[in-house]
């Protein structure tokens, strides 16, 4: 119904510039082509002008206060300044120190920082840089001849908000047992790996998801923590995990 509507539209235009034609000579048929053509262009230019007074508008409040708008383009200087192995898919904040959020290819992990910060390399330091505490936990599993998974490896954890894996540290496949190798920024504040609060609370969520995703899974998570390391009690720690023996550090 609407299709035909809009083609008896169309046919009767079509009509009444016949019947226009036919009615005009030669030289003021050209000079109504003329006129049309120019209201039309004139038409165009102000629904164009429309469309960048819309946009205009959105982004005033963001660069009255010299901010990124939330879906502003990142600029290229910024994407430049990351190595291939991190990927930047936000920007927001100040123009003059804003925060950037990238996606860590290495250890598929996102992360953020200050522009500031990052120019004085105080960022991510990737997981997949082995830590000492690791190099640890993993030279006393090869001691024991305990057969190990690492990183990439592991039972494949997915962010729920990003779709990305967040790997473990240690999966001792026939046992399902997996370890977890937890510095202090996974229990307090500390700035140049957080950035603030919320990235603070973003990273106990995680843990969080990881502890759940794991049980739910069939598999016992152990956290080692770096005074396991430095007291020597990490090797207690799993072997409990490993004989089902309750340790009172197992879980935490």
């Amino acid at each position: 119904m609407i299709r035909e509507a809009f083609k008896d539209e169309d046919r009767r235009k079509n009509e009444n510039q016949i019947t226009l034609k036919t009615a005009l000579t030669p030289a003021n048929w050209k000079k109504y082509k003329k006129e049309a053509r120019k209201e039309r262009n004139y038409q165009e230019r102000k629904e164009q002008k429309k469309f960048q007074t819309q946009n205009r508008e959105k982004l005033h409040l963001a660069v009255e206060h010299d901010q990124y708008a939330p879906d502003e383009t990142i600029p290229l200087f910024i994407k430049n300044a990351f190595p291939l192995d991190k990927e930047v898919f936000k920007i927001a904040g100040s123009r003059k120190n804003p925060l950037i959020t990238y996606h860590c290819k290495r250890c598929n992990e996102d992360f953020s920082v200050y522009w500031n910060n990052y120019l004085k390399r105080s960022g991510h330091n990737c997981a997949s840089l082995i830590s000492s505490g690791e190099a640890v936990v993993a030279s006393y599993l090869k001691s024991q001849d305990i057969r190990f998974l690492t990183q990439r490896h592991t039972l494949e954890c997915i962010n729920p908000d990003t779709g990305h894996v967040m790997p473990y540290d240690f999966e001792i496949t026939d046992k399902k047992i997996l370890i977890e190798v937890q510095g202090e920024q996974h229990r307090t504040f500390i700035e140049r790996f957080h950035v603030d609060q919320e990235g603070f609370e973003y990273q106990l969520k995680k843990d969080v998801y990881k502890k759940e995703f794991a049980i739910r899974n069939g598999y016992k998570l152990v956290e080692i923590w770096y005074e396991d390391i430095e007291n020597g009690k990490f090797k207690d720690i799993i072997n409990a995990a490993i004989d089902e023996k309750p340790c009172t550090s197992l879980i935490r």
